[in-house]
């Protein structure tokens, strides 16, 4: 024990002695720094819930006066052992606004929450030639879930530009008048870092707006947020068409070319939603309904095929690139080159409605529940505006029974049929049309005008039939079969011809 006690002494005495040689009775700093330091650990995240929170790696964390730096670890987590002071502590995260706190001259364990940031982006839009586009619309979408739009038009030196946007991968769509649409992508890593310059090319083909409203099926509830894409009959989105309804159910979409296409809508706890759309100019797309998929989607006893064939009443020749609808259902298609169309469908009873440029749309009930027999082959009669008529008729040959004459087999020629303005007698050249007839010998003339004198009265038309070989327009009358014919505002008007064999 007294060995002890000595030992202790000896040690009071050294240090005593090494207080004396750096003129000061304080201890080493040696010693000072296990005694005077605080340590800083804490947790960086971010909230995603009310209770609920992700950790967030990678913050840069500063301290101030010290001027030491570090970064949370995979779990948020980050550390300082620095002497005890009062510090500034700095925490940054792109696409997150940064935090700074105090921190007292006292170990602590500070937890900083994140609030989600915003970013800018800008460019500049010119023609391929390099000339600025002023006014030019510059549309960016998000492409993730949360989908958000911004809109905004180039200034005076074709310079656009976005603020306060959340930091996502975004399309980019640019249109101008004269000009085709531009669609690209811009990266979430080239916000708030890059400025990009757009080139439009100069457009050479038509381009049309298309704009629609969503309902909920059964109601005139409008349906908001809902995701619209434009895709091409095989099912490919076209150039990153998609956009979000706003608060009344609305979208809008620009410059889209002429041609088929189908609109896709999609919203979730909704079953979705096909439309196809032939675009020839600026469309509105009505009425779309949405249905719940607990609501009353058409359902039965497994599912049957359809085949639909779409044919001219007056001509019989199939019609291509019909829209046919199955009204308030997600089902829709259009007929191919050979007229016909195929859907797999629940075993129901459904409402068609079948359109096509030209042609009176019609609606159709059709019951599944009974048997059908596929093609179900339905007609469709040419559209006549009030100051529109047809004329369609045969054209009788008198050879019928010698076919030939001097050697000349007549049924291997086309016969010609031209329709001319007649009045008072007399025939106007400058309005004629000419079509052939077909195998038949049926021809048809669609949408001719009805047309009228100075004094009012209505010009008839003439109707004449040749052979090929022998057309001339200005054989009188009495040298070619013709019918004289009344047209008929919205009216199909029948003028059969005889065609004598020329001898």
């Amino acid at each position: 024990m007294r060995n002890y006690l000595y030992i202790f002494l000896l040690f009071a005495v050294i240090l005593t002695i090494l207080g004396c040689q750096t003129g000061s009775s304080s201890v080493p700093s040696s010693f000072s720094v296990l005694s005077t330091n605080i340590k800083i650990s804490g947790e960086v995240r971010k909230m995603t819930g009310a209770t609920t929170y992700t950790n967030l790696e990678n913050s840069k964390i500063s301290l101030t006066p010290s001027g030491k730096i570090s970064y949370s670890d995979k779990s948020g987590k980050f550390f300082f052992n620095v002497p005890k002071d009062n510090y500034d502590l700095l925490v940054e995260l792109k696409g997150y606004e940064s935090k700074t706190i105090t921190i007292s001259a006292i170990d602590t364990s500070p937890v900083i929450i994140l609030e989600k940031g915003t970013l800018s982006y800008s460019g500049t839009v010119a023609d391929s030639d390099g000339q600025i586009i002023n006014g030019a619309t510059v549309e960016i979408v998000s492409i993730s879930s949360e989908l958000n739009t911004f809109t905004t038009k180039t200034d005076l030196n074709g310079i656009f530009s976005f603020t306060d946007l959340p930091e996502e991968d975004y399309s980019i769509h640019i249109s101008a008048t004269n000009y085709s649409l531009l669609s690209d992508t811009v990266n979430s890593t080239a916000l708030g870092t890059t400025t990009d310059t757009y080139a439009l090319s100069s457009s050479t083909k038509d381009e049309h707006k298309l704009s629609g409203t969503v309902y909920q099926v059964g109601t005139t509830t409008p349906i908001s947020d809902a995701t619209v894409e434009i895709q091409l009959t095989d099912g490919t989105l076209y150039q990153n068409q998609v956009k979000k309804t706003d608060s009344a159910g609305e979208y809008v979409f620009q410059s889209l070319p002429a041609g088929f296409y189908q609109v896709v809508i999609k919203k979730s706890n909704y079953l979705t939603y096909t439309k196809t759309i032939e675009i020839v100019n600026d469309t509105v797309v009505s009425n779309i309904y949405l249905t719940l998929t607990s609501g009353t989607q058409p359902t039965g006893e497994g599912t049957k095929e359809v085949v639909l064939y779409l044919s001219d009443a007056d001509t019989q020749t199939p019609i291509s690139g019909a829209i046919i609808e199955f009204q308030d259902t997600i089902y829709s298609g259009i007929t191919d080159n050979l007229g016909y169309a195929t859907f797999e469908v629940p075993v129901s009873t459904y409402n068609l409605e079948i359109s096509k440029g030209g042609y009176v749309t019609q609606t159709r009930t059709l019951n599944l529940s009974v048997a059908t027999t596929n093609p179900i082959e339905i007609s469709l009669i040419y559209d006549l505006v009030s100051n529109l008529g047809n004329i369609k008729g045969i054209v009788e040959r008198s050879d019928k029974e010698t076919r030939t004459f001097s050697g000349n087999d007549y049924f291997t020629h086309e016969v010609i049929v031209t329709a001319t303005v007649y009045t008072n007698g007399e025939i106007d050249q400058d309005i004629t049309i000419t079509t052939v007839a077909n195998e038949n010998d049926e021809y048809i003339y669609k949408n001719l005008q009805i047309l009228y004198d100075p004094d009012g009265k209505e010009y008839k038309y003439i109707l004449r039939a040749w052979y090929d070989f022998n057309e001339d327009t200005s054989i009188d009358t009495d040298e070619v079969s013709y019918q004289i014919v009344d047209l008929e505002a919205g009216k199909t008007s029948i003028a059969d011809i005889m065609l004598i064999t020329p001898y």
